[in-house]
């Protein structure tokens, strides 16, 4: 029983703070172990509070079809025990699934149910809730608004705590969205008072413990935002500009605060949720910070909105030492393996309630980790807090040395805004969304299938100009390197066409080094690796054949490609055919400057994540957690799509490259698209003799790119067959090793031997011809 004790406050303290995912897994367990360790006549209580934070748990991540289903499951005994606090749990719940469906009067019908049940009870649960959900249907989805405030005011009668909190923010969003704005920003402040009087969102951010995490992040959150949004939908309509800044000051609240509630959460996953719940957040202040035009502000929310949790995985890795790297890399590890072995375990087993205890106790073990690394290092933590930080003023410096621009894009639901960056200015465009995508979508149709490019190339033409248009505003750049942050998805500016009806089409590739970054941020980053530990510059890989799966084709060819490649480097290392295996791979990969694969790949799989075959098995994605920080400092992947996978809102397409990037892999070569084998060993073979003279990646790439059109005859000259591969992070040329002057200067010693024994050889054969005269 007190196992259950303990499980239920860490259910309870997880869900407030907003890490739904671990909720919902001790939830279920804790519903497990109530029916262990409690007797029958005792244990209901205590399996409605579990079922009532995982069904809770499962709404908020959107997991819709799972939390209908579980609740289903559970709904008939509910009902059978005839107790009305139960049941009117369950009914709850299931108004809250019918309402996501849009099955408004079943909604409804089953919050009705919900309220006369519980009204009925002691406690009370969920009466307020219920209300409050019936204001919300009839507000929001009947656009009955009168008979919604009126369930809403009854809501507040019932309202205890964090419901009170809850009740009110939602009147004052229902009041801000009939643009009975005073009204609004009464009710806000009401909310704000219902945690102490006289407090607003500035005093969240001193106060987390006592503030936002006993009202319930969720809610918290959520009512700031709102009321940003409430000054931005005022500024809409009346264009005062106070209200515009006002805006500004609630988003740049918001966004503190949820670096600080980032900074505790535990997992990855509960990161990646907050960064896709907040997505609006950004949004909404990027169009702020255009209508104030105000190219610094929005920089800055350009950067908050993309890849926070990728720079906060590499903040860790900065600060541990080894050993600490070894233990998470083998907590997590052994986390993966309890996940696998689950999943294949019968759900009614004892086996199955083991393996939850275990893995409860493995996840506490890495929270403790994870928890310790913090303490220990202050600047990590606070790294952590500012993720994602950096001034305008800083990248031009950085831009400017490397006579660089970049280009930032943020893809928003009502709009793309484009951020031009040079060394002397910036553009700040909004672009109409629907025609962005459209363009988009087409483009990436014609460039990605050659029949439709080879047969309507007038038509991808005409597509890839008016693109170009709408992102550089019908300017082109100067000449020169720029990068791209493209936020939604990749695909490749190169292959832009800036010329209008011309015979010849000028690509961007033509004058242009671009190469691709996670953020701005991201190119700031100084990666320091075990230089001691280095094995050597090379290291190819080319599985050649797939014993253990017969649907992948051979890759012929591969393996003497490599061998090309490897002789640009001394000392190079190659594992072919059977000696390229996942083992192998995972092993020795982090050991070398360079790594090459020629394999096959998929951006989705069984286990619905990106996957890379070997000679014997399949790596995942998931399955990328080496036990020491890698060496490697660009990995080159000659497979189809793997510069694709599961885009997050707000961080987002997890790839390999990003996988990479993730473990301290500064710069990956990925192919958007498949591309025949000939063409890409013979660019990636190109691209090898540019980067072994020293020059930076992306000028590498792009000479690559140019020489192979030049030397290409008829269709091979098409984009379809260059434009796939694209370099994704940083662009510094790799110093590799010079182990070549050791030969030269062999070879010089022995030229020297050689040249002195001729010397004394003519020397003693003059002397004497001198004594025979």
């Amino acid at each position: 029983r007190y196992t259950c004790f303990l499980m239920a406050y860490k259910v309870k303290d997880l869900f407030f703070k907003g890490e739904y995912n671990l909720c919902a897994d001790y939830a279920a367990l804790g519903e497990v172990l109530a029916y262990k360790y409690y007797p029958a006549s005792d244990r209901m209580a205590q399996i409605i509070f579990f079922i009532a934070y995982h069904a809770n748990s499962l709404n908020l991540l959107k997991r819709f079809a799972e939390s209908e289903a579980f609740l289903q499951s559970q709904k008939e005994q509910f009902l059978e025990s005839r107790n009305k606090e139960y049941i009117s749990v369950i009914y709850n719940f299931l108004g809250y699934v019918s309402k996501v469906k849009g099955e408004n009067q079943k909604a409804i019908d089953n919050f009705k149910k919900a309220f006369e049940f519980d009204v009925r009870t002691e406690n009370k649960y969920v009466t307020s809730e219920a209300l409050c959900q019936l204001g919300i249907m009839y507000a929001d989805r009947l656009n009955e608004v009168k008979t919604g405030l009126l369930y809403f005011h009854k809501a507040t009668k019932y309202a205890k705590g964090y419901d009170s909190f809850y009740v009110l923010g939602t009147m004052a969003k229902t009041f801000a969205d009939e643009k009975m704005f005073d009204s609004a920003y009464y009710y806000f402040q009401h909310a704000f008072n219902s945690i102490k009087p006289g407090i607003n969102e500035n005093d969240l951010l001193l106060h987390l413990n006592e503030y936002v995490y006993t009202n319930s992040v969720e809610y918290v959150v959520n009512t700031v935002l709102d009321k940003g949004d409430t000054y931005l939908q005022e500024y809409g309509i009346n264009h005062n500009k106070g209200n515009l800044e006002k805006a500004l000051n609630v988003y740049k609240v918001a966004d503190k605060l949820l670096n600080s509630i980032k900074a505790e959460q535990t997992e990855v996953k509960s990161r990646l949720f907050w960064r896709s719940y907040t997505r609006r957040l950004y949004e909404h202040a990027i169009e702020a910070s255009y209508l104030e035009k105000n190219v610094d502000q929005a920089f800055y929310f350009f950067e908050k909105s993309r890849a926070v949790v990728l720079n906060d995985q590499l903040q860790e890795q900065q600060w541990m030492h080894s050993n600490e790297f070894l233990k998470l890399a083998q907590t997590r590890k052994k986390i993966l393996l309890q996940n696998a072995a689950m999943a294949i375990t019968p759900k009614d087993s004892q086996k199955l309630i083991e393996m939850q205890e275990e893995q409860y106790e493995s996840k506490k073990e890495l929270a403790k980790m994870e928890a310790l690394i913090k303490d220990r290092y202050t600047m990590y933590y606070q790294g952590i807090i500012d993720s994602g930080f950096i001034r305008l003023r800083e990248l031009k410096e950085r831009l400017t040395k490397g006579n660089q621009s970049m280009l930032e894009i943020f893809s928003g639901d009502s709009a793309v805004y484009a951020l031009f960056i040079t060394d002397k200015s910036v553009s700040f465009n909004k672009i109409e969304k629907s025609q962005f995508e459209k363009k988009v979508k087409s483009y990436t149709a014609y460039i990605s299938n050659f029949d439709l490019l080879n047969g309507d190339f007038a038509g991808f033409k005409k597509v890839s100009n008016e693109l170009f248009d709408l992102i550089f505003q019908g300017k082109s750049p100067k000449p020169g390197r720029i990068v791209i942050s493209p936020d939604a998805q990749y695909f490749p500016f190169e292959s832009l066409i800036s010329n209008k009806n011309s015979i010849t089409p000028i690509y961007l590739l033509n004058e242009h080094a671009i190469s691709y970054t996670y953020s701005a941020r991201y190119l700031m980053i100084d990666f320091i690796s075990d230089s001691t530990r280095v094995s050597g510059d090379f290291m190819g890989l080319a599985p050649l054949h797939y014993s253990f799966n017969k649907q992948l084709s051979a890759l012929k060819g591969s393996n003497t490609s490599l061998e090309k490649i490897g002789s640009y480097f001394d000392g190079s290392v190659y594992k072919v055919g059977g000696q390229a295996t996942k083992t192998n791979f995972q092993q020795q990969f982090t050991d070398y400057k360079i790594v090459q694969l020629y394999t096959h790949s998929a951006d989705s799989s069984n286990n619905n994540e990106p996957v890379i075959y070997f000679a014997d098995s399949a790596l995942y994605l998931s399955e990328l957690i080496p036990e020491r920080k890698p060496a490697t400092q660009l990995i080159v992947l000659s497979a189809c799509e793997t510069g694709k996978g599961e885009f997050y809102k707000g961080e987002g397409v997890f790839s390999f490259n990003r996988g990479f990037a993730a473990i301290g892999v500064p710069s990956a070569v990925t192919n958007l698209w498949a591309v025949d084998s000939k063409s890409t060993y013979e660019l990636t073979e190109i691209f090898y003799k540019y980067l072994s003279k020293g020059l930076p990646l992306d000028i590498a790439l792009q000479k690559a790119k140019l020489e192979f059109i030049n030397s290409a005859g008829g269709e091979n000259r098409l984009p379809y067959y260059w434009a796939a591969p694209i370099l994704v992070g940083k662009t510094d040329p790799i110093v590799l090793d010079k182990p070549f002057a050791w030969k030269y200067l062999f070879a010089g010693i022995g030229l020297a031997g050689i040249i002195f024994f001729g010397w004394k050889k003519i020397k003693n054969r003059s002397s004497l011809a001198q004594l025979r005269v």
